[in-house]
């Protein structure tokens, strides 16, 4: 989000490849050290003077300073300068492995298994009067649940964002059970929560997948960069959840494209 306003998000009805990506991140490692030999040869043919093993010396001295930088800010929980201009820019960040899958689990279970946790779950309706579950909670608790949000790899870089210390406003969690056709209307958080409170948008949402998230499951999606158009009117029919008015909604989607969060176990957007 922005001083000016909360960047658009929907959760989709059910419709990345992991494999796929894994590959064309190494047939990108590949194809960039074919380019640097090819840069080599050229460099040593047009100027016979340059020394191709300083060459290979200067471009590893750099590589390990953007490494090192990078392992500095995954160890200090914080983001990089172009995570952040990413963030002014569009609205919202995606991190990949905030938490691990181990991590995570303990969760996943207690939702299954927990009794306790099942009964607090209330319902919520899309325009079409399908539905899915939610448990939302505001105070913290020993349990590992309601620690989670207070973890420092969360709160440093919700502070980091907002420029300024941060308090907890609410947490929940929300629920799809399987062959559901249910979905989350897209929506801004701010209206909601200013009918709850709170005085203006200084506020940073974070969604953490406990299960992965794709085209077939519900996937998450944002519209980038529809935070600079400020707050926009919601609507409301019967007892369904609130949605940003089909006009607004028309006129971004003329300016912004829809961009699909495709997320793993433990990744946050």
């Amino acid at each position: 989000q922005m001083a000016s306003g909360v960047v658009i998000h929907r959760r989709s009805s059910p419709r990345f490849r992991i494999p796929s990506i894994i590959l064309s991140i190494r047939f990108s490692y590949s194809a960039k050290l074919n380019g640097i030999s090819f840069s080599l040869k050229a460099v040593r043919s047009k100027l016979p003077g340059v020394n191709p093993i300083l060459v290979i010396v200067v471009l590893l001295l750099t590589l390990g300073i953007v490494l090192s930088g990078y392992i500095w800010c995954c160890l200090m929980d914080v983001f990089s300068p172009s995570q952040l201009n990413e963030y002014e820019k569009t609205g919202f960040l995606i991190i990949r492995g905030l938490f691990s899958k181990d991590e995570l689990n303990p969760l996943k279970g207690a939702l299954l298994q927990n009794q306790s946790i099942s009964e607090q779950q209330f319902t919520m309706k899309d325009v079409d009067g399908q539905s899915h579950s939610a448990i939302a909670w505001v105070s913290p608790s020993v349990s590992y649940l309601g620690m989670l949000p207070f973890l420092s790899r969360l709160v440093s870089r919700v502070e980091e964002l907002l420029g300024e210390p941060c308090y907890h406003w609410l947490s929940k969690l929300s629920i799809k059970p399987e062959f559901s056709k249910a979905r989350i209307e897209w929506h801004q958080d701010f209206p909601a929560w200013h009918d709850e409170g709170c005085e203006n948008p200084k506020l940073v949402t974070c969604g953490i997948a406990i299960d992965d998230l794709t085209e077939n499951n519900g996937i998450f999606n944002v519209i980038p960069g529809s935070h600079c158009s400020g707050n926009l009117p919601h609507e409301y029919r019967g007892d369904a959840q609130s949605r940003v008015s089909l006009d607004s909604l028309a006129e971004l989607l003329t300016k912004h494209n829809v961009e699909p969060c495709r997320l793993r176990i433990g990744d946050a957007v």
